[in-house]
């Protein structure tokens, strides 16, 4: 089949990108599912125009060559807002790690507690189905009335004097929770690979485009009490890794 230069036509794509994480110098050979980007912005290679001009009579002023002199390389841009964890350590600059606490009951911890203040328990967490107890430093149980408290983070405040001390002792319990833990505050950037299925609209062929290598790093902010959904935002300079043609490659399906 031969390319048919001569011959307009429109490209409407509509694209679902999976994402792989490089290992160094070596391709991911695992890929996440569809990611729900909302911008893959690709720039092509930034060039400067270096001008030869005439000075001679005649000809003063008029170009006598051009040439285009890159300056940058290509580079990409993406959003999105459904994000694997990994995806999500580079869009906070963070590392994450899994953590398992297991149910056990925690009696007598001798906690100081100061009125109208959130202090902090030894654990958070806790089982808000088993009601925490507060007693003073000789064992006298404090009223519930006396004092609140927040299961989640393990925090308690006294709300009377009677619930204020420094040899008050706190029973609870610890609940069962698994959760990812991302120590944010990075500078985070990982090489990677998008590719997924592309289908021109106009025609209803479906090729594949593929971008090989791009080093991203975080390209936003991160306001958790903003409201909506968690989105991510990462820009880097795209690489032609070694092997490869290019940096990226979109096969235009025709037949």
């Amino acid at each position: 089949m031969t390319i048919k230069q001569h011959i307009p036509r429109a490209v409407y794509l509509e694209c679902a990108f999976r994402v792989g994480i490089w290992n160094g110098d070596t391709p991911p050979a695992e890929f996440s599912d569809p990611i729900n980007f909302e911008k893959v912005e690709i720039t092509t290679p930034v060039q400067e125009t270096e001008k030869l001009i005439s000075n001679l009579r005649g000809s003063k002023g008029e170009a006598l060559d051009s040439q285009n002199k890159p300056t940058d390389p290509a580079a990409l841009a993406v959003e999105f807002n459904t994000l694997t964890p990994n995806l999500i350590n580079l869009a906070i600059g963070a590392e994450v790690t899994e953590q398992i606490q297991t149910t056990s009951a925690i009696a007598d911890e001798v906690i100081e507690t100061k009125l109208d203040t959130w202090v902090q328990a030894a654990n958070k967490y806790w089982d808000d189905t088993v009601a925490p107890v507060l007693k003073d430093a000789v064992d006298t149980t404090i009223a519930a009335t006396k004092y609140e408290f927040d299961p989640v983070t393990g925090m308690i405040k006294a709300t009377h004097a009677d619930a204020v001390g420094a040899g008050m002792k706190l029973s609870y319990t610890k609940a069962d929770r698994t959760w990812e833990e991302f120590d944010a505050g990075k500078a985070k950037s990982e090489y990677v690979m998008l590719v997924g299925p592309a289908e021109n609209q106009v025609t209803g062929q479906t090729g594949i485009l593929t971008i090989y290598k791009a080093n991203l790093a975080a390209d936003g902010t991160f306001d958790p009490v903003a409201g909506g959904y968690l989105s991510g935002s990462l820009a880097g300079d795209l690489i032609t890794p070694d092997g490869y043609n290019s940096a990226w490659k979109w096969e235009a399906v025709t037949a």
